[in-house]
């Protein structure tokens, strides 16, 4: 039968579609509930042998990505590399065994590395008048700024000041200039000040924005910002989160010993021990990198017969 021209619509749609879409016919409309997609927890660097190569490793991973939403890829623009990001040793050999099955090639794999994210342990606040000359031009900005920690999970929050009237609020500062600090203050968030890292679970409070007439401009304002969040992040002092997993090992009750000691070197912590067809479960959490080689050794301490797996659950201190 002939293709209808709703039928070709939603064939050129689904060359767009990705993991969690949903397609349904618009007489019978429904839409199901997104599939939940964990943070990366672990970092691998892959150097193609060629530049051939590279372009078809560019290709695969960025099809990789699309399907899982888990997966992260990026391009190290300094050193050439790709930076593969996923939820653990598994997911990342798994992909590399795909790249070499589907696509022929086998880029040289790094070290794998924790992914890491900063937050503060305590408050902190900073005032930065920024006057500089930039590119011929003067820029001026001076902003006020206070960071606090939050509940681990709970995310960034950022507020500012205005005054309970509206139309005072608008006199005192014009709304580009409350967007600009806002925006700079975001986009600092994303690199932390000891690692790097994105910084995770603060509370930024925008005290004061002072305006200088015929001065003060919008990348003034944004250069104040961003500088402010990091006097505040020192002063409040920054520390790293790692990823903590949890764990659930399986084993015959004549591994349990062997099992629990070597769970114990990790520095995980069992939270319950249950029974289960004549099988010893052990649930607990432990930090993502002492996990590597984990199950190795594991297999190798109980002749083979424990296995585990691992789940993201949170950033936190160690």
């Amino acid at each position: 039968p002939s293709l209808q021209a709703g039928d070709i619509a939603a064939i050129v749609g689904l060359r767009d579609a990705q993991t969690g879409d949903t397609y349904s016919p618009k007489a019978h409309f429904v839409r199901l509930e997104p599939i939940q997609a964990f943070e990366s927890v672990i970092t691998l660097a892959l150097e193609p042998l060629n530049s051939d190569e590279g372009k078809i490793l560019d290709e695969a991973l960025a099809r990789y990505a699309e399907e899982d939403p888990t997966l992260k890829f990026s391009l190290d623009e300094d050193s050439g590399l790709r930076m593969l990001s996923g939820m653990g040793e598994l997911h990342l050999d798994v992909t590399l065994e795909r790249l070499e099955r589907e696509y022929k090639i086998r880029p040289r794999p790094g070290q794998p590395q924790v992914v890491l994210r900063e937050t503060v342990s305590g408050c902190g606040s900073a005032r930065v008048n920024f006057d500089r000359e930039l590119g011929k031009e003067r820029h001026q900005g001076e902003v006020e700024l206070e960071i606090c920690p939050r509940e681990r999970g709970e995310g960034n929050l950022v507020t500012d000041y205005l005054p309970q009237d509206p139309q005072e609020a608008r006199k005192i500062l014009p709304e580009p200039m409350r967007t600009a600090v806002r925006e700079a203050v975001e986009n600092a968030l994303a690199t932390g000040v000891a690692t790097g890292w994105p910084i995770t679970d603060v509370a930024v409070h925008i005290k004061s924005i002072n305006r200088m007439e015929g001065l003060t401009t919008l990348p003034g304002l944004a250069m104040a910002a961003s500088q402010a969040l990091r006097d505040a992040m020192a002063k409040a002092g920054a520390i790293n989160l790692e990823p903590v997993m949890d764990v659930e090992i399986n084993c015959p009750e004549e591994s349990l010993g062997a099992a629990i000691n070597l769970f114990n070197q990790t520095g995980g912590r069992i939270e319950n021990l249950e029974d289960h067809a004549g099988a010893k479960i052990v649930r607990g959490h432990a930090p993502m990198r002492k996990l590597f080689g984990f199950s190795t050794s594991l297999r190798s301490a109980t002749q083979g017969r424990a296995g585990f797996a691992a789940s993201f659950r949170s950033f936190d201190q160690v």
